[in-house]
């Protein structure tokens, strides 16, 4: 099984990678992880560009998860009386998934989560920056 997929990566590279992504998108149950580590592997073998391979990580994630993001915000409801959607959100596990985000998640913690993650980045970028400014100071003091 490793050798068929180690085939298709490093034979089809950038594509295999990005499709692979844009299906993630689509709910197939492959880590995104995964993928993503492994164009960097064989980005580090040699067998792609690391920078393109970056790239087409990317835009893979985020056309994957905006098309599905697009689908819901355009058709909303309707989409889960779509075949291949209703094959697998039935009612019965639509109500599941309402259930549970109401219950644990809701948006409330979706909501602090995030502010809680902007105002520790803010505040680790601000420190590595002044850092960076007190070591360039204090080097350039030793060099005079």
């Amino acid at each position: 099984m490793f050798a068929i997929l180690e085939s298709f990566f490093v034979e089809y590279g950038y594509a295999a990678v990005f499709f692979v992504l844009v299906i993630c998108g689509f709910g197939v149950p492959i880590p995104e992880d995964l993928t993503l580590v492994t164009g960097g592997v064989i980005s580090g073998l040699g067998y792609t560009n690391s920078h393109i391979m970056f790239a087409v990580g990317m835009l893979g994630v985020l056309v994957g998860d905006g098309f599905m993001f697009a689908a819901g915000r355009i058709w909303g409801q309707k989409i889960l009386k779509f075949k291949p959607i209703a094959r697998v959100m039935t009612p019965k596990r639509y109500a599941q998934v309402q259930e549970k985000f109401d219950k644990v998640l809701g948006i409330g913690a979706v909501i602090v989560g995030w502010i809680w993650w902007r105002k520790h980045r803010r505040h680790t970028f601000f420190r590595e920056k002044l850092h960076e400014k007190r070591a360039a100071k204090a080097k350039k003091q030793t060099n005079q």
